[in-house]
């Protein structure tokens, strides 16, 4: 009993509840956190950095926005103090993915956001260097229609686009210092789900069947890993081997597509309907993206790297004329 008074006040008694104080009028702004060394403050800002990006960021596609942005700006912590705000931009700058998406779409196929150059400029007017990060650069995501049939809007829209992000990506170069192994544009393509399934459900074999109950595209659907593959801006041969690990990855995807659908669909088949199924996975699905979906989107990519590589060769040389020309009026002006 007398041990239980000394842990638990008297019923009706009202105790004052302790907090740990998290002020930060300190000598150093740090308030309470002072004292803890730099490195248990860091992983404390870590799982502050969740807080910012939460509200914002899809979990599928954590990509720099401008609601994001404006996340970040707003954020109370980095009006506690200088030094607080230092420290935290510090590890969030190293904790988040620098990524941009652009979509084609029709609606913005024509845009382009700068969402990382307003996030490096509000972080590089706060701390004196951004750390340099892991990786850098641009996702692009053509449209699911226009993918798979490789239209000429397409190849006009990525044609437009892909000067204006590798030159963006040289400016992260010359400003930030990034290498440009550190430098990336990555091509997203739409999973062929939905064009496989309205394929196989309207095909011919199908429909003069008598497997009505499959005639629509839900019973088709299946669940595809996002196609896509990262193009190095200064390194053509490391972007093609991720191009053909990308196809092979498709592939092997189709392949486990017609294995496991044919495994689902064939249970309430007889054995002459199970025989219809093998013939539209095997005969129509199978060479449909082979023969016409696997070309269309190697040709895209491959244009895509060569592009973006040329276009990076084009600024390295004209930098280093350029160069040329700076060091030789430096020493013109020593004579």
């Amino acid at each position: 009993m007398r041990e239980n008074q000394k842990t638990h006040p008297p019923v009706g008694q009202v105790t004052e509840k302790k907090f740990v104080d998290f002020s930060f009028n300190s000598d150093d702004g740090l308030g309470a956190l002072s004292r803890f060394p730099k490195e248990i403050r860091n992983i404390i800002y870590g799982f502050v950095v969740p807080l910012v990006t939460a509200s914002t960021q899809d979990e599928d596609d954590p990509t720099i926005d401008d609601g994001l942005v404006r996340a970040l700006m707003a954020f109370p912590l980095l009006e506690a103090s200088k030094q607080l705000c230092v420290e935290f931009l510090e590890i969030y700058i190293r904790s988040i993915k620098l990524e941009e998406t652009t979509r084609l779409d029709y609606s913005s196929s024509r845009l382009t956001d700068h969402s990382l150059e307003a996030l490096l400029a509000y972080v590089g007017m706060r701390i004196h260097a951004i750390p340099h990060p892991t990786q850098l650069g641009f996702r692009i995501a053509p449209p699911f229609f226009n993918m798979w049939v490789y239209t000429a809007e397409l190849k006009d829209d990525v044609a437009h686009l892909l000067p204006r992000q590798v030159k963006r990506l040289w400016t992260f170069h010359e400003k930030y210092g990034v290498t440009s192994d550190k430098l990336y544009i990555k091509m997203t393509y739409s999973e062929p789900a939905e064009l496989i399934a309205s394929l196989a459900s309207t095909s011919m074999t199908i429909r003069s069947s008598t497997l009505t109950h499959l005639f629509h595209t839900n019973y088709w659907l299946h669940k595809f890993d996002i196609i896509t593959a990262k193009i190095s801006i200064s390194n053509r041969s490391a972007s093609t081997q991720a191009m053909n690990d990308m196809v092979s990855s498709a592939g092997a995807q189709i392949n486990e597509y017609r294995v496991s659908k044919m495994r689902d669909l064939q249970r309430n088949c007889t054995p002459a309907e199970s025989i219809v199924l093998e013939s539209v996975l095997n005969d129509e699905v199978a060479p449909f993206w082979d023969q016409r979906c696997v070309p269309r989107l190697v040709r895209l990519h491959a244009t895509v790297i060569d592009t973006a590589t040329e276009l990076w060769v084009a600024m390295e040389e004209q930098y280093n004329v350029h160069h040329l020309f700076d060091l030789a009026e430096s020493w013109l002006d020593l004579d």
